[in-house]
């Protein structure tokens, strides 16, 4: 096995087994598209008003983020599954 299919093979088992980590994975690339959609949303209608509010924008955001994550790393990181999850503290 070569070193990047062994890193991934390390991230896989990562966030399989550690949610909050999944989540955190999770989190940075639902912000990025939110972030994406709202300047490409805003850039669109030269500046004159959102056709995405910002709750539209969070769950494209969050839906894509899920999607990365079970592709990628075969995470479950959807809203309903981690609320299901238990946390880890500290």
């Amino acid at each position: 096995m070569n070193e990047i299919a062994v890193a991934m093979e390390m991230l896989r088992k990562a966030m399989k087994n550690e949610p909050d980590y999944a989540f955190s994975w999770h989190s940075n690339i639902a912000m990025a598209l939110y972030d994406s959609i709202r300047i490409a949303d805003q850039e669109a209608i030269n500046h004159t008003e959102d056709t995405l509010n910002h709750s539209e924008a969070l769950r494209i955001g969050n839906e894509g983020a899920s999607r990365f994550m079970k592709i990628c790393f075969d995470a479950e990181t959807s809203q309903d599954m981690m609320i299901k999850q238990p946390h880890n503290e500290g």
